[in-house]
């Protein structure tokens, strides 16, 4: 049987597909909360998980005038930590003779 993701997860799965495609570029404006609820048939509450599942991702920013889409710079950096990330669940003892980069690297470290 067919897992269905939760609606906060197909709504930033779908921006994810938008911006890997080219198809929303750097510096875009992602629509106002209301109107994506409106468009998407949910509450603004869903939306706003789906916003912040994408910032948790770095693919969009959100200041006091609305969400934008990241620079590249930010977009890669997600999708090394997403092709990671599989690797860091094998086994039960947690990762093993993975390095952790503890130096200061790059935004919010």
């Amino acid at each position: 049987m067919e897992q269905v993701l939760p609606a906060y997860l197909r709504i930033a799965t779908h921006f994810a597909r938008e911006i890997e495609a080219g198809r929303l570029s750097q510096g875009e404006k992602i629509g106002p909360e209301r109107a994506l609820a409106e468009q998407f048939g949910v509450n603004r509450g869903t939306v706003r998980a789906a916003l912040r599942h994408l910032r948790e991702q770095r693919l969009v920013v959100t200041d006091s005038r609305g969400t934008y889409v990241t620079t590249p710079e930010h977009q890669t950096a997600a999708i090394i930590r997403q092709s990671a990330a599989p690797a860091l669940e094998v086994g039960s003892g947690g990762p093993q003779g993975v390095r952790r980069d503890t130096g200061s690297g790059g935004p919010g470290e």
